[in-house]
């Protein structure tokens, strides 16, 4: 796309996330805090309607309404208002893929109360011709405790009238399902007999015209305009009789009584209530992955596209708004076409809107070119920086340890392969039901292809999908797949096709065919429509498909070395290069320079200095084995038993001891009772979450609670802080040397991130040490009061020996980035267009720096960070050993913006110019 103008392009974001106990005015109150820090824009969390008490705001259920929670429609133009004010931008959140549905959803509702009669049917993804005779022309509502006919025969499913509404719906407990106003004839007509009130004429027209409906004739949105017409009528009745309400009251107690008869009307309804346990193998609407109540829209069709971005629209043309992120882009069925109609309606031909989309990039995988957008949201460079940290070197000696501690010997591919089979089979066998059938309907089009067998198709989908290298292809009905996606599809097939064996495999080269667009061609004798359908169908799943088998199964299974266990993460690129940084660098300066720079974020894994931590653990492999077994030693005594085998098992145990070492306070005393009690707490909900997601030894469908509690006795047990604790008092010495490595990696990491090519974000509270586990303990509160105080102290005092003295404080890192985005405010252009020169260091150590030049016509800065802290500073109270490393600076004469030292330019060695501050920052004079 045309790069925005520099007017219009975010200098570096900040990303709030809003929520009934954070809302608009809260944020109104830190904003002239984010404006003083130096950021250019708000990157909010979504805003528009979402459930209540919603933590995230992603399960949105009004498209077009700000959500009341958050301070509604004028606590948001207040904070428009205080922004602008400050000359912050703001950048909105989108959420098109998906909605959230139930009784708070009034077009859901309206679907299910008349299925496809409804328009609202249009918006939703749903497949009404199912192949299972109980579901054609019906949705899946997987909503019941137990299978239906204990749910019957038990009585819980009631019927209730809704006087105010005029309505009648089966109840089951707290979830509402609607009766179709074609059945309320049989639930009405039994009351004339009940009640004889002064309404009776009335209450006999009306049953006389809901009769009429069954009859009428007109178009299906007559129909229902009809029945609501009734409704209203009947509603205005029992409002001002309330003998009549009593009656038609007791008349649905008394039908509800009669399980059959309930039974055969709900049969009748355009919906199926099911046990929840079916959901997996039956439901017939797309979902957000595999979660039940957030069902996927049609977005594609252009007039559900205008009326769900209305608001939003009219939020950019006001000037409120200035740049917009998208939500799970390869959810929809068409991600290019969706970003176009997007930026013709947000932007201008002139100047385009900034939009960035959440896209998860393999390693050997670019996004596309010819997207209008300025880029993704980061998950990529996030793992590019983190991976420098990473020890090289180190591999062979962590994977020896690993597999020696857990007794876990499983090749990631293959281990990839077999969670992405089970989230196939399991999680989300409905889908690939759906999309075997569809496949099964245009294979039987031809008779070239139509022996191929409905569990054939199936089982060869799996296969492909499990062993899909990347989240999606892009094939869409205007442009024929790029060359990348045809050599991922080819890889693809191939490794189906091994797998197979010794078997019949022509069926993967006509999905291979389909997938290639083939199959859409005008002589290829299948229905151009149907093939497009199912190749878009397979892409909608395989991205879901690797979602949930890398990030949420095989992350939780493989614990080798946690900072590579990161959303856009691969524990197969261990590390990454220095020439490989600074390739991948060049590459985005040219295609998206404007490219979003995450390090932390609402769905991170854990958090950015955490993972700083963790990488340090491979720069000292020898004695982190040690540490691991003498803890593993003091800790016995709290490992229960599950089965006949240990519980937590090794593999979870090493899973704690990283988790530890990242998210452990360095304030925390080893007999502070409260705090080892609350940190104890918050490690539980990690282990636990991870324990359930990796489907081994429990799982959120099927929770096993004798090893669950286990898990909580053990690590209540280990972090005991209220009698003498041997594991406590080695691991908090050992996280003194670790503390300060990680602290040493973090500002490394941080400066590379600010300056590098695109647009940095910091997720809320960020600029200081962020340590955080796994949601939601990546939500908890941000002290901006402690955030406001520092901030303050340093525009007065920024001694940068004093700053180091206070580490743990979390000074050094927001010294760091105060510093940096007050150059990217005075230098916009710098970082916007300049350009970037990579700087190669001599010496021993020279693979120990980063290091690079961003340059225009106005100024030259010079970016130096050191890598893999652990060999230059084993022990960070002494100063790096940099031996002979040298680096040629340009002729001319530097200020370091971050020790205000006057360097001179020429050779120098690194450990003089890094001798103020670990990192520098030079600006030609």
């Amino acid at each position: 796309m045309k790069a925005p103008q520099s007017a219009q392009l975010p200098r570096a974001t900040y990303r709030l996330q809003l929520h009934k106990d954070f809302t608009f005015d809260d944020a109104i109150e830190v904003l002239p805090y984010i404006a003083d820090l130096g950021v250019s824009h708000l990157y909010l969390s979504p805003i528009m309607a979402a459930r209540p008490g919603s933590t995230h705001g992603y399960d949105v259920i009004d498209h077009n309404r700000v959500n009341p929670e958050l301070g509604g429609e004028e606590g948001f133009d207040r904070l428009c208002a205080k922004a602008q004010s400050l000359g912050l931008g703001i950048i909105l959140d989108l959420v098109p893929n998906h909605v959230g549905v139930g009784a708070d959803n009034a077009a859901w509702m309206e679907m299910l109360e008349w299925g496809q009669r409804s328009a609202k049917a249009g918006m939703f993804d749903v497949d009404w011709n199912s192949s299972r005779r109980n579901l054609q022309g019906k949705v899946l509502l997987p909503v019941l405790g137990a299978p239906f006919g204990i749910v019957l025969e038990q009585g819980e499913l009631t019927l209730r009238l809704d006087a105010q509404a005029g309505q009648i719906d089966a109840w089951y407990y707290e979830t509402r399902l609607p009766v179709s106003p074609l059945d309320y004839l049989a639930l009405l007509e039994p009351s004339l007999k009940r009640y004889t009130g002064e309404h009776a004429r009335e209450l006999a027209n009306l049953v006389r015209d809901f009769e009429a409906l069954s009859t009428h004739q007109g178009s299906d949105q007559s129909l229902i305009d009809t029945a609501r017409g009734l409704k209203s009528r009947l509603a205005e009745a029992l409002r001002i009789d309330a003998e009549l309400a009593a009656a038609i009251a007791s008349t649905l107690d008394e039908f509800s009584k009669n399980w059959r008869a309930l039974g055969e009307l709900l049969d009748r309804q355009a919906y199926r209530a099911a046990y929840w346990r079916v959901s997996a193998d039956e439901i017939n609407y797309r979902r957000f992955f595999d979660i039940n109540d957030l069902a996927g829209l049609r977005v594609e069709r252009e007039a559900l596209f205008a009326s769900m971005h209305e608001r939003v629209f009219e939020f950019v043309a006001q000037g409120k708004v200035q740049g917009l992120r998208i939500d799970h882009v390869d959810g929809l069925l068409d991600p290019r076409e969706y970003a176009e109609r997007l930026q013709a309606a947000a932007g201008k031909p002139d100047a385009p809107i900034y939009i960035v989309i959440e896209k998860i990039l393999a390693p050997h995988e670019s996004l596309p070119e010819a997207w209008p957008v300025a880029g993704t949201t980061g998950y990529d460079t996030l793992n590019l920086v983190g991976g420098l940290f990473i020890d090289p070197e180190s591999e062979r000696a962590l994977s020896l340890l690993y597999r020696r501690y857990t007794g876990r010997d499983e090749d990631f591919d293959w281990l990839l392969v077999r969670s992405k089979l089970q989230i196939l089979q399991e999680s989300l066998a409905s889908e690939v039901g759906v999309l075997a059938n569809a496949v099964q309907t245009l294979s039987a089009s031809d008779w070239h292809s139509r022996d191929f067998t409905y569990a054939g198709i199936r089982r060869a989908l799996e296969s492909l999908i499990a062993h899909f290298p990347v989240y999606r292809p892009y094939l869409d009905r205007r442009l024929a797949p790029s060359a990348a996606d045809l050599r991922v599809i080819d890889w693809a097939v191939g490794r189906a096709k091994k797998a197979a064996g010794a078997v019949d495999t022509s069926v993967f080269d006509f999905l291979s065919r389909l997938l290639k667009g083939e199959l859409c061609a005008p002589d290829s004798g299948y229905d151009a429509g149907l093939a497009l359908r199912a190749a878009q169908r397979f892409q909608q799943l395989s991205g879901p498909a690797m979602a949930k088998g890398l990030e949420d199964t095989s992350f939780y299974r493989h614990f080798r070395l946690l900072a590579h266990n990161e959303v856009g993460g691969d524990p197969r690129r261990y590390a990454v290069t220095v020439s490989a940084f600074h390739r991948a660098n060049e590459d985005r300066l040219r295609k998206f320079p404007a490219d979003m720079l995450g390090a932390t974020t609402h769905d991170t894994k854990r958090g950015e200095d955490a993972r700083m931590r963790i990488a340090a653990l491979s720069g000292m492999t020898a004695e982190w084995g040690r540490r691991v077994s003498a803890w593993t030693r003091a800790n016995r005594r709290w490992v229960g038993e599950h089965e006949g085998e240990a519980a937590p098992d090794r593999n979870h145990q090493y899973y704690f001891y990283q988790t530890l070492v990242g998210a452990w306070p360095m304030e925390l005393r080893v007999d502070d009772v409260d705090g080892a009690t609350a940190l104890a707490e918050r490690v539980i909900e990690a282990m636990l979450k991870a324990v359930r997601e990796g489907k081994e030894r429990s799982s959120w469908t099927n929770q096993v609670a004798a090893y669950e509690d286990a898990v909580r006795s053990f690590v209540r047990g280990a972090l005991d802080a209220s009698k003498p604790n041997a594991f406590l008092l080695d691991f908090a010495e050992f996280m003194q040397r670790v503390g300060a490595l990680g602290a040493l990696n973090s500002l490394s990491q941080t400066l590379l991130r600010l300056t590098m090519p695109g647009v940095p974000d910091l997720y809320q509270g960020s600029e200081s040490w962020q340590l955080s586990m796994v949601d939601p303990d990546n939500r908890r509160p941000v002290d901006y009061a402690r955030l406001r105080e520092q901030l303050a102290e340093l525009r007065k005092e920024s001694n940068p020996a004093a700053l180091m003295q206070r580490w743990a404080d979390g000074l050094p890192k927001l010294h760091l980035v105060q510093r940096v985005l007050e150059l990217r405010r005075r230098k916009p252009l710098l970082f916007a267009a300049g350009a970037y020169r990579p700087l190669a260091a001599e010496g021993e150590r020279a693979d120990h720096l980063v290091a690079y030049a961003r340059e225009d016509d106005s100024a030259q800065l010079l970016v130096l960070a050191p890598r893999l802290w652990p060999a230059l500073q084993p022990d960070p109270a002494q100063p790096a050993d940099w031996r002979d490393t040298q680096l040629m600076l340009p002729n001319g004469q530097y200020r370091d913006l971050l020790s205000d030292r006057v360097v001179n330019g020429g050779a120098r060695n690194v450990s003089e110019l890094l001798s103020a501050f670990p990192v520098a920052l030079l600006l030609r004079a």
